[in-house]
């Protein structure tokens, strides 16, 4: 009968230095009120969005490869995987600046995902987002509703007076497939919208 191996997962994290971050490039302070304002006493969830965006914009690292091999230094990640090169071969998107964030159901995975979506469009990181879910129209209007409020509705609006002027006056829009996608926009479909290309504007 095969072993049964139990792993601790936060062992196996590849953990973002947060202190590698160029200034130049993305300033976390800026919008640090935006994100307190945001997540309030949830801790891990304001941990979450600042370490994806320093990953992302602070320019640390090149791609996943870059973050894999600083962290392969951690005991359980050798002992998994017994060299460097086997951690490598393993990544996927690994040329890319591509993760997985590790939440628990019912932790507030949406606000993180509103967060990186929706500052990276107004601090110009990027011109357009697109958030894919399962194939459940229950949580793709769940989750349309949720970003809807946050765009538009009275907490939006509380959260917007959170951020720096400059970033105040930024419209972002909130589509669907159907809607041509222009730039500052935020798509939410369900993973079977990429399927069919030529019936649709993703």
């Amino acid at each position: 009968m095969p072993r049964v191996i139990k792993i601790n997962l936060s062992d196996h994290t590849l953990d973002i230095n947060i202190r590698k971050c160029d200034y130049e490039q993305f300033d976390f302070s800026e919008i640090e009120s935006f994100v307190r304002a945001l997540t309030g006493t949830r801790e891990y969830q304001f941990n979450a969005i600042k370490d994806i965006m320093i990953y992302l914009w602070g320019g640390g690292y090149k791609d996943l490869n870059d973050l894999a091999k600083k962290c392969y230094r951690k005991p359980a990640i050798q002992h998994r995987f017994q060299s460097r090169e086997n951690l490598l071969h393993r990544l996927p998107l690994a040329n890319r600046l591509s993760g997985v964030v590790h939440m628990a159901t019912g932790t507030g995975k949406s606000y993180v995902m509103f967060a990186v979506a929706y500052l990276s469009i107004v601090m110009g990181k990027v011109n357009r987002v697109l958030v894919l879910g399962p194939s459940s129209t229950v949580i793709e209007r769940g989750l349309r509703g949720k970003f809807k409020d946050l765009l538009y509705g009275n907490k939006g609006r509380r959260l917007q007076e959170k951020l720096p002027a400059k970033y105040r006056s930024i419209a972002v829009n909130l589509l669907d497939e159907n809607q041509p996608i222009v730039d500052n926009s935020i798509v939410i479909e369900n993973i079977n919208s990429i399927w069919y290309k030529d019936r649709n504007s993703i």
